[in-house]
């Protein structure tokens, strides 16, 4: 148990490093969707979404009606989706999209990024997001 939060340590400082300004972090089993909250700013949790839980993509899903911009809602049903997002980081890509994120009811542009991470226990979806920066 010791070792595996380690390694969770590992890839958490190095989506850090590559998210910048990261608002949440989860980690997601790809297999059965299990998954766990890694870190998140005050004001995402103050929204309110599971921590941890059995399905993340059921989850997300039923969560983005309250947390999401009412405008990027269809854009997000669309494609944040369990098949679009194995599909490309099954292949070693990174997925991602850009909507608004409603936070303290105000919109602000983020990214959500996933990727695949090979770790002891088999593969790990990393799924971070983070405000986006001007260039995206």
């Amino acid at each position: 148990m010791l070792e595996r939060l380690k390694e969770e340590q590992i890839t958490y400082s190095r989506i850090s490093a590559l998210m910048g300004d990261f608002i949440a972090i989860y980690t997601v089993d790809p297999e059965n969707g299990n998954y766990m909250q890694y870190s998140a700013t005050k004001e995402f949790s103050d929204l309110n979404t599971p921590k941890v839980g059995m399905d993340f993509f059921a989850d997300a899903s039923r969560d983005i009606i309250v947390v999401i911009h009412p405008e990027d809602l269809d854009y997000l049903k669309k494609n944040l989706t369990k098949e679009k997002i194995l599909n490309r980081t099954q292949n070693g890509e990174v997925f991602k999209l850009h909507y608004r994120l409603m936070l303290n009811k105000e919109p602000v542009k983020v990214t959500l990024r996933a990727g695949m991470v090979q770790e002891k226990d088999g593969p790990q979806l990393i799924v971070g997001v983070g405000r986006s920066s001007e260039e995206e």
